[in-house]
């Protein structure tokens, strides 16, 4: 009986159940946050330009400078 003391590895078990949980919860939160998407964000930056460009509030200079940036 070398493993009596650790009934055979079975304690491991709910430890390794709750690390899984952990990272999966984890996972899940950020992906909800937006934090693996970063092509949406420079998207919604090119979005407001075209905005601000439309509503004359940059120049045409201004905003392909930004979209130069962004890209």
């Amino acid at each position: 009986m070398p493993f009596a003391p650790f009934f055979g590895g079975w304690f491991l078990f709910p430890i390794f159940g709750l690390l899984i949980m952990g990272v999966l919860v984890m996972t899940f939160a950020r992906f909800a946050s937006g934090g693996f998407c970063h092509a949406r964000s420079a998207d919604d930056s090119i979005a407001v330009a075209r905005r601000r460009y439309a509503a004359g509030e940059i120049d045409k200079e201004t905003y392909q400078q930004i979209l130069r940036d962004l890209r």
